[in-house]
């Protein structure tokens, strides 16, 4: 008996431009994949990148508002000085 579970999902809808939707389409057919196969591929690459550019961006302007305060390196060394890479 599989007892493991399904992560759960969320439906998001969004608008793309047609020339977009057509090369993924086409990508889908043309593996035999499902639409949603590509899509949640393409937007889990890419979230890592986007929350470092624009989260660091938001960080840096709440800095310069004197919002928030620069985390020191030697706090960032010693949280990480144990991970591997």
């Amino acid at each position: 008996m599989n007892t493991t579970t399904a992560p759960r999902t969320r439906l998001l809808n969004l608008r793309v431009p047609e020339n977009l939707a057509q090369r993924f389409s086409a990508l889908a057919t043309a593996t035999d994949r499902s639409l949603s196969f590509y899509l949640l591929k393409a937007l889990a690459t890419q979230i890592d990148e986007l929350e470092s550019v624009y989260l660091s961006e938001q960080r840096l302007i709440e800095m310069r508002a004197g919002k928030a305060q620069p985390i020191p390196l030697s706090e960032i060394a010693s949280e990480y000085a144990n991970v591997e890479g």
